[in-house]
């Protein structure tokens, strides 16, 4: 009797056909991740595409699989919140960044060796940014919040000249 095996680390035929993430024959197939949305300048966790995203991944039961939190204002406080949640997870969360989010994640996504999917990203925010110092309210939480010279010195410190592998974003 023969006996046909799949060759070590093969992909599976079904996995490769049917557009889902790869996985290696013999082994079980690998949890989903956590998926973090980073929200952008003036938004909130309530945004319209945070709704469509939690609505989606809801509708493929995986609604429990999204964490996104009112970031603070400060850069540096965003990234220290995130960097918490990120500890937080079992495995590696995949980054969706909108925005001044999308910057945040590629920042984090170099940083801790994440997938980033950035939707608009600003590109270079302590520039882009620097004539919204000043009093601002939130576009869905209604709340005024300071942005200073000082979260723009936060931004330069986050800045991301070369992606090392652009592959990840």
């Amino acid at each position: 009797q023969i006996q046909i095996m799949a060759k070590p680390n093969a992909l599976l035929p079904a996995e490769q056909s049917r557009g889902r993430r790869p996985r290696i024959a013999g082994h079980p197939p690998a949890p989903h991740p956590m998926i973090m949305y980073l929200h952008g300048f003036r938004s909130a966790p309530t945004s319209t595409k945070d709704r469509l995203l939690h609505t989606r991944l809801q509708q493929q039961g995986l609604g429990d699989r999204l964490w996104c939190e009112q970031l603070a204002v400060s850069p540096r406080q965003a990234i220290d919140q995130v960097e918490a949640a990120i500890a937080a997870q079992d495995g590696k969360p995949v980054l969706i960044g909108s925005s001044l989010g999308g910057y945040y994640a590629t920042y984090l996504a170099e940083k801790h060796d994440l997938r980033a999917i950035l939707i608009n990203p600003a590109t270079y925010a302590d520039r882009t940014l620097q004539p919204w110092i000043g009093t601002h309210t939130n576009l869905y939480t209604g709340e005024t919040f300071a942005f200073t010279g000082r979260h723009i010195e936060e931004l330069k410190a986050l800045a991301v000249p070369t992606l090392r592998q652009p592959s990840r974003v």
